[in-house]
Order: C-alpha cells, then structure tokens, then sequence
C-alpha cells in the first residue's frame, strides 16, 4: 500500500502521540490535531486519506465536527472516543463515520480496521470490471477502449460499493443504507432505477453484463483478473 495521510483529532497529548507513532511504525504519514480550532486548520490545508476523532474536544463536539465534514466531503472518519452510550454511537454512525471505536483499544487492531478501509478505498479507484474502471477522482469510468462515462453521485456510489466488496454479493438493504447515506437515495426502488442505468451506460447486453442480480436478496460485480 502506498503512503497515506492520517489524521489524529485528539486532546489528549499522550494518546494522540501514542497513536501518532504507532500509525507512522506501519507506513502512515500522520498530522495531530489537539482542537476543532487546529482540526479546521488541519483540514484546510491538507488531503487526508482517513481522520481519526475523538468526540469530546475543549473547543468542539466531535458530532459536530462529523456533521460539519459530512458537508464537504466523503473522507473516511472513525470516532475514538471514551462515550459508550448507545446514542453517541447510533448518532455518529447517522451521521457518517464508518467506524466507532471505544477507548480503551487495541492500538494494532486501530490499525488493521485503518489498513483494511484504506484497501477498500484504493479498489475503488484501481480495481476494474470487464474492461471498466472506476475514477473516484472525476466520477466516471472508463473503458479500456477509451470510452468514458460520467456517472451521477449515486450512480457512482451504487458502483463503488459493489467493486468495493471484490465480486462478493452486496445485500439490497445494505446497498439501501448506504446510499441513503452517502448519496440521498430514499427508497429501494431506486436501487434498481440505478442498476438498470449503469447497465445502460457499460452497453451491457445477454452476454455481457457485469452486474449480477440475485433476486430478491443483491447484487455483484464480475471484476477483472489481475
């Protein structure tokens, strides 16, 4: 895995540079960020891979700094807090971290779920399907032929989830939540609105068509072997 760009959001100076060093063992380049004040700073003047916050700073509340980042963008975000209480995590995950891990923790199984999200983001922009690739940078795919195709938010969302599971079957009412999430989908019906779209734009035919339905239960994806 190539180098990435970490951010720890945490007041306390011993944890935070706890993390700091051990992230940076496994490859990690790491910023620190003891505020929301130093968070926004952070956050204007870098690209972040994935942000690590904590949600009980001396100037901000996490959730709101989670909400206020949902707003501009789409970078992975685990809470690490001490707050154990139902609420907090069902709010946090409402609000878009794709992870909530409660202190104490494993410092090497914070970095495994780290790894293991990263991967799962790069396949987005690397990995291909039938001849596609998807660009997570321009929101569109393209065929090695050099045909091109711009895909919508959720188009391109519904698309990244299936590649993101490896050829694995994607449940509807997992694809639902996400994109309910992510790209303001409000029904399941639309989900096959936006299958039946993408198959539209890969000129998918009976002998070629990339997007398997199992009906009633999901979808997946045939992606190329390496």
């Amino acid at each position: 895995m190539t180098a990435t760009h970490l951010l720890v959001v945490e007041d306390d100076f011993h944890l935070r540079e706890l993390i700091r060093e051990y992230l940076q063992v496994y490859g990690h380049q790491v910023s620190v960020a003891e505020s929301g004040e130093t968070f926004r700073q952070q956050w204007a003047a870098h690209r972040f891979d994935l942000i690590l916050l904590d949600l009980n700073l001396p100037d901000a509340d996490g959730l709101e700094l989670l909400a206020e980042l949902r707003r501009q963008s789409d970078v992975p975000v685990f809470i690490v807090s001490a707050r154990i209480d139902e609420p907090s995590r069902i709010r946090g995950l409402e609000l878009g971290a794709d992870d909530y891990i409660v202190k104490p923790f494993s410092a090497r199984e914070l970095e495994l779920r780290v790894r293991n999200t990263l991967r799962r983001n790069t396949a987005t922009q690397t990995s291909c399907f039938t001849g596609w690739t998807l660009n997570a940078e321009s929101f569109c795919m393209t065929h090695h032929d050099g045909r091109q195709e711009h895909l919508t938010k959720a188009e391109f969302t519904l698309l990244k989830l299936l590649v993101a599971a490896g050829g694995s079957l994607v449940p509807r009412d997992e694809l639902f939540r996400q994109l309910e999430r992510e790209a303001g989908v409000n029904s399941l019906e639309t989900i096959t609105s936006l299958i039946y779209r993408l198959r539209r734009k890969m000129g998918c035919n009976k002998d070629n068509n990339p997007i398997i339905t199992q009906s009633g239960v999901g979808y997946r994806i045939l992606l190329d072997k390496n």
